[in-house]
């Protein structure tokens, strides 16, 4: 697995493990169209060494392939405490991009 597919195949793992399924659940349960998880990366994820090397770097590559979520899941939002730099989001409709983990300034 290379730095590029890690954090889809990590995710999919992540969201589809039977320990998630009351997120999971909660999500189906809302009505909404768009529902969104939200992932910190951080010491203890236990998403392994490559991923955890990935969400430390300042400027990550995007991942290529696109996380196979469960049918409760449409978006998801992934970063670390590690670095101030950005995380990454993954939707439908764009695909893997970054967003920047500082709020606007008022």
């Amino acid at each position: 697995m290379t730095s590029r597919t890690t954090l889809s195949a990590w995710v999919a793992e992540f969201l589809t493990d039977e320990r998630r399924r009351d997120v999971r659940r909660k999500l189906a349960s809302s009505g909404s169209e768009e529902r969104h998880a939200f992932l910190i990366v951080g010491a203890l994820a236990k998403a392994g060494f490559q991923v955890q090397d990935l969400m430390m770097r300042h400027d990550p590559p995007l991942p290529v392939a696109a996380p196979k979520l469960p049918p409760e899941v449409t978006h998801v939002w992934v970063m670390s405490m590690w670095t101030s730099g950005r995380g990454m989001c993954w939707s439908p409709g764009s695909g893997w991009e970054y967003f920047d983990k500082h709020a606007p300034a008022a």
